[in-house]
């Protein structure tokens, strides 16, 4: 069975869940997981069965809900992306998509990965993180 190589994945992440799209061969595979542990671990092993060596994760900045799951990617050698949502959107209002799901959403965020090649992320220092999580807490206590 092929190995593959450099693939993209659009992940479309809310609080509970994230829909994953990946492009294989010109096949979209597409599933849904927990945002959780859990979730993550299935995901990994979803990409190994499907022989995934290299790959190209790209999900929206929904703050805490994609932060775990970009570690967890990046910390794995995947490579990660980031991105801003207003991007997401305006690229899929230049394709005429009118459809709106998280399946959906996640196609159009690997055909965005794939096709833009938007800038890879990379986790903040500890001190950063730190500074980032008393600052979420201090909103919240507001």
């Amino acid at each position: 069975m092929n190995e593959f190589r450099m693939v993209h994945i659009g992940i479309d992440i809310s609080k509970d869940s994230f829909d994953v799209a990946l492009f294989i061969q010109s096949i979209v595979h597409q599933l849904q997981f927990r945002n959780n542990r859990t979730g993550f671990g299935q995901f990994q092993k979803w990409l190994k069965k499907r022989n995934v060596v290299e790959a190209h994760a790209c999900m929206e900045a929904t703050g805490r809900y994609a932060d775990e799951l970009a570690r967890f990617l990046y910390d794995r050698g995947y490579e990660v992306s980031v991105v801003n949502p207003k991007r997401i959107k305006s690229y899929a209002e230049s394709k005429l998509t009118r459809s709106k799901t998280d399946a959906v959403d996640a196609a159009i965020i690997e055909d965005f990965c794939r096709t833009q090649q938007p800038r890879l992320w990379k986790p903040a220092s500890p001190e950063i993180e730190e500074l980032q999580t008393m600052t979420r807490h201090l909103e919240a206590l507001k």
